[in-house]
């Protein structure tokens, strides 16, 4: 079910009106009823005929512009507003084009434009597209306002420069398709031109995806563990438990580091099986160590995926587990992003609060990195935050980091919150937090992650 979950389903653009159907109706059926654009069956029609067309001498360009974090828009201000920021934006490409070229709405935050530059060289057709481009990309990212609100959006564009029946039309759209996923992939509001390797780039990732998925389903996962110490009333560092960590043993390029995988897992809905087996496989070595007399009392953290918090699944599978499993959700920490939290405040705090009654405590991981805000700091029910390991790296050398540390942990002290410090690696390190006034930590200067197995001498 995930094969070639990468690539656009271009497939379903070859379905045909049916011929008997009244001319209006077809009319119609090629048509956005939200914008009143040409749909993208418009555009696959569009760029059969070029496919077919007789050869013309100058070149032409597909380009595709997709709005970035659009998703947001439409959690935090609702479908509605969403539509009214695509009509104005649709009007001003509209407008921006003007006869030079034809605008589809290729998909739901997604545009394309059909635009046959006066060129015959391929360099100056590029130049054209992408004077094109930047001009559509400044549009969209200038500010927009609705009821008093101002909104500033960015986009993300593809583009493949070619002459007619030099590609085929399902390869003309994969093509500035793959472009854009390159200018999503290197950090959004850019542009980008098809080049071939591109395409090879994409195939790999659909390679790795699968065997990913085949890792999942064939016991090639296996959860680490890296210990987490606190300091007791005398000063001395005592563990009181761990963080889950998956590890990927791949059987030809060895052991796989999630930030490998996991964002591919996330980008292709991956991430909903691997985040259940992780959560399986975490309960059952808690459960395991109930009975063990060194580790009985320890906590288990695992980190939970914003799209594995959001599926319509987590709350119901966390509940069977814990039914099936019986360990102890008191000692289970479930470590959540800030983005994850303020996306969909509302939808976030009903889940939340599901999850307090089980009785799972709640952290937020890489605190400060993100969009930090007081304000659900009051509203969500969480008991720990997390120092992201880039503030403990740079605070012996920045005073601006030991600041934010500082103002972290004094946070902690005002909403009665834990505060554990990530990434330590130096004696250095571990002392300057704890003149701080720190108490619990995590890296690399107390253990590493290591196999279960390992994990049993400590």
């Amino acid at each position: 079910m995930y094969r070639n979950v990468l690539r656009r389903a271009i497939v379903s653009w070859k379905m045909k009106p049916c011929m008997h159907q009244p001319a209006r109706n077809r009319l119609w059926y090629r048509m956005d009823p939200l914008t009143h654009l040409a749909n993208r069956i418009a555009l696959h029609e569009a760029l059969i005929r070029i496919e077919s067309a007789p050869a013309r001498p100058r070149y032409q360009a597909l380009l595709i512009l997709d709005l970035d974090r659009f998703r947001t828009i439409n959690h935090t201000q609702g479908h509605v507003t969403g539509d009214r920021i695509l009509i104005e934006l649709a009007s001003r490409f509209q407008h921006l084009l003007g006869t030079q070229g034809r605008l589809y709405r290729s998909g739901g935050d997604e545009f394309s434009v059909l635009y046959e530059t006066p060129f015959h060289e391929e360099s100056q057709a590029k130049d054209a597209a992408l004077f094109l481009a930047k001009k559509m990309s400044y549009a969209a990212s200038s500010a927009l306002t609705l009821d008093d609100k101002s909104f500033r959006l960015s986009a993300s564009i593809g583009i493949i420069v070619f002459k007619n029946r030099s590609y085929s039309a399902e390869h003309l759209f994969q093509y500035a398709d793959s472009a854009l996923f390159r200018a999503k992939e290197e950090g959004k509001n850019t542009i980008r031109f098809f080049q071939s390797d591109f395409q090879t780039h994409l195939e790999s990732k659909a390679v790795f995806l699968e065997q990913l998925l085949f890792a999942v389903e064939n016991d090639q996962m296996e959860l680490f563990y890296q210990t987490q110490t606190t300091l007791t009333c005398e000063n001395t560092p005592r563990i009181y438990g761990a963080e889950a960590l998956i590890r990927w043993h791949h059987p030809h390029i060895g052991t796989v580091a999630p930030n490998r995988f996991i964002p591919l897992a996330e980008e292709s809905g991956l991430i909903i099986p691997l985040g259940h087996w992780i959560l399986e496989h975490a309960m059952r070595q808690l459960k395991a160590w109930e009975s063990d007399p060194d580790k009985h009392a320890w906590r288990l953290s695992i980190n939970i995926s914003t799209k594995q918090f959001e599926h319509e699944s987590f709350l119901p599978s966390v509940c069977a587990l814990l039914k099936r499993i019986a360990c102890d959700p008191r000692k289970i920490c479930f470590e959540l992003t800030e983005s994850l939290l303020i996306q969909d405040a509302k939808k976030a705090l009903r889940k939340i609060f599901e999850l307090k009654r089980l009785g799972i405590l709640l952290s937020i991981d890489d605190f400060g990195t993100g969009f930090s805000s007081l304000s659900y700091l009051r509203r969500l029910k969480v008991d720990e935050l997390k120092i992201d390991k880039s503030f403990v790296r740079r605070m012996l050398s920045s005073p601006v980091d030991r600041t934010i540390i500082e103002t972290i942990l004094t946070l902690g002290k005002r909403f009665n919150l834990a505060i554990v410090a990530e990434g330590i690696e130096t004696q250095a390190q571990f002392q300057a937090l704890k003149n701080l006034g720190c108490r619990s930590f995590q890296g690399y200067l107390f253990h590493k992650p290591c196999s279960v197995a390992s994990i049993g001498s400590f």
